[in-house]
């Protein structure tokens, strides 16, 4: 892996950040502070020495400058005593960051606190525009004696969010940075798509999410997210709209828009296959041709891939061979792509990481349409590589590529981001009322009613200006 001052090895799938090693690149820190919340009646105090928590933001402090992000000494912060929630001292605290115009709240929770982290986010991501790091202020946590290796993870998040990149692929053979195959030249813009439902007897709506790179080196994944027209419906009915925005995005960044995009689409059940290909790739496909128009640029090539776990496949490797790894699976990087695949289709298998514990489970992919890997000016690229074996290596080299991690992942990162920005998404409406104004459930809403419903909600994930463009949600 190819860092900022120095290349580190993997082993199984995994890697370790040894000290001294800087994220490749790091934007500047130079306004930041700290809220430590207590659940106290207590009156909140300003803090400037606390005996616990003063040694852990000196090892945080440390870290963030060790890590290569240029940071300047923390700001005066707090300790905040509430009584819930919903108690208006957290409100104004986050008042007070925008009026201090900070770039990063570091937020000290007092446990492990659903509502509590909630509330942090809706104010932080929905109604403030600050960005916040939340941690848990307890003595196994981020109050531990040795606590360098929490803050080394906490770290990873903090350089996303000010839109750093954390590493990229190194290739011994250039002795160089390798940068994803078809991706290194800036003209393939790679997206995820999910969709996350409510838990069953819940009234609360289903939620789309689309991210998208917006460079060569997919490190940054901008989101966007809207509320689901009925519940449960797995068909995301403005996709057109959400690409159109991460297209408009990348013209931000590179002033043309990309020649391919790359999408991965997750949650969808094999008999779901031909709605996708009906509903939500013609929806894709009819968002370019206007602004495509305006740049004069052909319109796209598309490729799109259905990615599953849910499926009862698993592989083993004979036993004591050199493919099998110290669990008894299969050593990460393994592709099946014949044999127990479709025959007449596209798919295959691939376990890109190492399971510690238990059996690995593979990720299914499952190529829908494709016209970028079978494309002559493509092939012409990758010389002697099959279509296929470009599609499944460019897949497993961004398994590496998940930001918050110093491993392969199981799930190609835009998936895995999608997925996270979808929970995201479910925590700003927590605590929101789901019900139309006459009353009615959604089977009994006229579509009036039903598009009413989902604008009141859509407001409430609806991300402040400030954090639109980032990745806000890791």
């Amino acid at each position: 892996m190819d860092y900022r001052n120095r290349v580190l090895g993997t082993a199984d799938g995994t890697w370790n950040l040894r000290d001294g090693t800087e994220f490749k690149i790091s934007n500047k820190l130079t306004r930041w502070s700290f809220v430590a919340i207590r659940n106290s009646r207590a009156v909140s105090a300003r803090v400037a020495h606390d005996p616990i928590l003063q040694p852990s933001l000196n090892v945080l402090f440390q870290t963030l400058k060790n890590v290569g992000i240029e940071t300047k000494p923390w700001q005066e912060g707090k300790s905040l005593y509430i009584n819930g929630p919903k108690d208006k001292l957290l409100a104004g605290t986050f008042e007070e960051a925008v009026r201090g115009k900070l770039e990063l709240l570091f937020v000290i929770l007092p446990e492990k606190d659903t509502a509590l982290y909630n509330e942090v986010k809706q104010l932080a991501d929905i109604k403030s525009g600050v960005s916040t790091v939340c941690v848990v202020g307890k003595q196994d946590k981020f109050y531990r004696d040795n606590c360098r290796q929490y803050c080394a993870n906490v770290a990873l998040k903090v350089n996303l969010k000010l839109g750093g990149t954390n590493h990229r692929l190194y290739d011994p053979q250039n002795m160089n940075a390798k940068r994803v195959a078809i991706i290194s030249e800036n003209k393939t813009m790679v997206v995820g798509i999910d969709v996350t439902h409510p838990s069953p007897g819940s009234a609360n709506p289903s939620i789309a999410a689309m991210v998208a790179s917006i460079d060569a080196d997919l490190a940054q994944w901008p989101a966007d997210l809207q509320v689901q027209i009925r519940t449960r419906q797995e068909m995301v009915n403005l996709l057109g709209e959400m690409l159109r925005t991460r297209l408009l995005l990348w013209k931000k960044h590179h002033g043309i828009y990309p020649e391919n995009i790359l999408v991965y689409r997750d949650g969808v059940s094999e008999s779901q296959y031909d709605q996708v290909l009906e509903n939500e790739f013609s929806l894709m496909q009819k968002a370019c041709p206007e602004l495509y128009r305006e740049t004069e640029q052909p319109l796209p090539r598309f490729t799109l891939i259905i990615v599953g776990k849910r499926h009862h496949t698993r592989f083993f490797p004979q036993p004591y061979s050199r493919a099998m790894d110290k669990s008894g699976n299969p050593r990460c990087g393994l592709v099946v792509d014949r044999g127990i695949t479709e025959a007449r289709n596209w798919d295959f298998f691939l376990q890109s990481h190492t399971s510690h514990l238990g059996t690995a489970r593979p990720s299914h992919y499952y190529v829908l349409w494709d016209e970028i890997f079978t494309n002559p000016s493509i092939q012409s690229l990758h010389p002697g590589i099959p279509p296929a074996d470009l599609l499944e290596q460019v897949t497993y080299d961004m398994c590496y590529l998940y930001g918050r991690a110093t491993k392969a992942v199981s799930l190609c990162p835009p998936v895995y981001y999608a997925d996270i920005a979808c929970e995201r998404a479910g925590r700003y409406l927590a605590d929101k009322s789901y019900g139309s104004e006459s009353g009615r459930s959604d089977t009994e809403m006229t579509d009036g009613e039903r598009e009413q419903l989902r604008r009141r909600l859509q407001n409430g994930i609806e991300v402040h200006e400030n954090l639109k463009e980032t990745m806000f949600y890791i």
